[in-house]
Parts: C-alpha cells; sequence; structure tokens
C-alpha cells in the first residue's frame, strides 16, 4: 500500500484521484492508484474469505 499511496493525488480537485482501488479475487489482491500522470498496479496474491 505504500508504494500505491506514492501515486495517490495530495490535492487533487477530483476526490476520486484521492484514493486507491482495491480489487480482491479469490487469490489475489489488486491495487490500483493514478494522479492522472503516473499510474500503478500492483497485484500481489492472498488469501481472500468470503463470508
Amino acid at each position: 500500500m505504500d508504494i500505491a499511496t506514492r501515486f495517490v493525488a495530495k490535492n487533487a480537485t477530483l476526490p476520486i484521484l484521492q484514493n486507491l482501488y482495491f480489487k480482491a479475487s479469490i487469490d489475489s489482491l489488486i491495487l490500483r492508484a493514478t494522479d492522472m500522470e503516473k499510474y500503478v498496479e500492483i497485484e500481489m496474491p492472498c488469501n481472500v474469505v468470503v463470508e
């Protein structure tokens, strides 16, 4: 998460640019962030528990 937050705009005029996007699947987690100039997508293996 530390790497992804480097790509989040600090003083963005669009609130969506101040957040991270998380997507969980059965065996991985994807984090996405952008400041409209730079973009990062990080995928990591994980165990997702669904209730």
